[in-house]
């Protein structure tokens, strides 16, 4: 099998730049993200190809150990016998015919045919064309692969996995935390293609100005055309709890646009605009510690919601990300945030490092925030919607790793924070053993001087959800959830800490 490295889409198409895309993932295991960014810089699809394409990979990844089902269904030699090029043909073909319902099936078995021709051998075409034109014949495919996953999975852990296409481990640990019907509607709600969120500067623009010059703009299509970019059939009272928020379908290219550059927007997911807007709730004067920062979305909110004034020292480890918020701080015109790399795992890590500021005084920061943000490194099991690969590329034990990592960076904050202050825990993540485990552990050790702060922000988000209201706990808590079918948005987890 060849995998080009160099070309265009003039050689090669769309659906053979997926192919080489989905091999490249699954044979490495590297991000999806980075390998989707870096091939389409080789082979500069069109917007339009870069969707089809988005749209093939992703599908067939998120759908992955479904699709290898239905292919197990038809086929005599059974997946993990089949060569590895040859599988991922099939795999893209069975999605396109089973969840792309615009795409000829005729078009698909043609294609699919002919990427094996180039990349594999006669008989292997052969093979793909008879297996494909099985599977096409069945009238609806999709309603097929179900019955047969209810007629021959008796498992009921087992039948999840498989019909939502995650590690049966995961369904295990969600079942065990969740039960059986909250876990299958975060597994279908984390399957569904997510909405895109654009975040107004509020600094440079406002958004019924906004609004206006965004229609017309190819590749940005909002969710609303109405000026008044009613989210959810807002009431007038709750319009101004997301005045900073446009819900778009596609955003495809926003970067490139004059917006972006002159730093008017930033794409942010909702889940963590609300983390910092109704939790961390930043205030003019106030002086935050932002730790695991980079690249910087929560950061620069929270600037922008201190209208430039008070100060935020932002601390990550990973220098390339440090730079990306650098970047987005100029681009944003925001003048408050000091950035620092340090591993915020490592105790003492202010008074070890230094910066380019002749004031910068680490002694200084004893005891002196008013807030510490933590956006703790996690499973991001919260963004599966977004990177479906996120499900793949985690054991359990890398959870116990992260929850670990987690407690220390808790620990190693707390000689920064003032008495009174607040510690703002945050994850992207639904995992039991990260977040709540890793409360309780720390106050298990530290309660003497910590408690958590009640929460009680619930009654501003409930009338936003696209779910079902009634089942939105609005009770006080310990801790927040954002479920993903919430919004249609990313899961994320929160609590605040209260130092006495």
């Amino acid at each position: 099998m060849k995998d080009l490295n160099s070309g265009s889409l003039s050689n090669n198409s769309p659906r053979e730049v997926a192919f080489f895309i989905l091999n490249e993932y699954l044979r490495t295991k590297n991000p999806l993200k980075n390998i989707i960014n870096n091939k389409f810089l080789i082979f500069k699809p069109s917007s339009r190809d870069k969707r089809f394409m988005s749209k093939i990979i992703k599908g067939t990844i998120r759908y992955l150990l479904k699709i290898d089902f239905c292919i197990d269904l038809f086929s005599s030699k059974p997946t993990e016998r089949m060569d590895y090029s040859v599988l991922n043909i099939l795999r893209m073909g069975v999605y396109q015919l089973a969840y792309m319902d615009r795409v000829p099936s005729y078009s698909v078995v043609n294609e699919s045919v002919e990427i094996a021709k180039k990349n594999t051998s006669n008989p292997s075409s052969k093979f793909i064309n008879a297996l494909l034109r099985k599977i096409s014949s069945i009238d609806s495919i999709k309603l097929f692969i179900d019955n047969k996953i209810n007629e021959l999975i008796k498992d009921n852990l087992k039948k999840i996995s498989i019909k939502y296409s995650y590690p049966y481990w995961i369904v295990k640990y969600w079942t065990e935390n969740y039960g059986s019907k909250k876990t299958e509607k975060i597994c279908l709600a984390l399957n569904k293609e997510p909405s895109f969120f654009i975040r107004i500067n509020r600094l440079k623009n406002l958004k019924k100005d906004l609004i206006k010059k965004f229609s017309g703009i190819k590749g940005i299509n909002l969710r609303t055309s109405k000026l008044t970019d009613e989210f959810i059939n807002y009431t007038e009272k709750e319009k101004s709890l997301f005045e900073d928020v446009i819900v778009a379908d596609s955003v495809q290219n926003i970067e490139n646009t004059d917006f972006y550059k002159e730093g008017v927007i930033t794409i942010q997911d909702l889940s963590s605009q609300i983390a910092v807007k109704y939790f961390v709730r930043p205030k003019k004067g106030e002086k935050i510690l932002d730790l695991c920062s980079a690249p910087g979305g929560k950061t620069t909110y929270m600037a922008e919601l201190m209208g430039n004034e008070g100060e935020i020292v932002s601390v990550d480890i990973n220098s390339k990300k440090q730079k990306l918020l650098d970047d987005n701080l100029k681009r944003l015109g925001i003048n408050n945030v000091m950035t620092l790399i340090a591993d915020v795992s490592k105790p003492d890590y202010l008074e070890m490092r230094s910066c380019n500021l002749k004031d910068y005084r680490p002694k200084d920061y004893i005891e002196s925030f008013d807030k510490i943000f933590i956006d703790s490194p996690c499973s991001a099991f919260g963004t599966i919607s977004k990177n479906p690969d996120v499900k793949y590329n985690k054991k359990l034990e890398d959870l116990h790793r992260l929850a670990d990592n987690s407690y220390n960076i808790l620990i190693n904050c707390c000689k920064y924070l003032k008495t009174g202050g607040m510690i703002i825990f945050y994850t992207c993540t639904i995992s039991h053993l990260e977040n709540q485990r890793t409360i309780e552990k720390f106050l298990k050790k530290f309660g003497s001087k910590y408690k958590l702060e009640k929460l009680k922000n619930f009654n501003k988000i409930k009338p936003i959800s696209t779910y079902n209201k009634a089942n939105i706990d609005l009770g006080e808590k310990d801790y927040f959830e954002t479920m993903p079918y919430y919004f249609n948005s990313e899961a994320g987890f929160i609590c605040k800490l209260i130092k006495y």
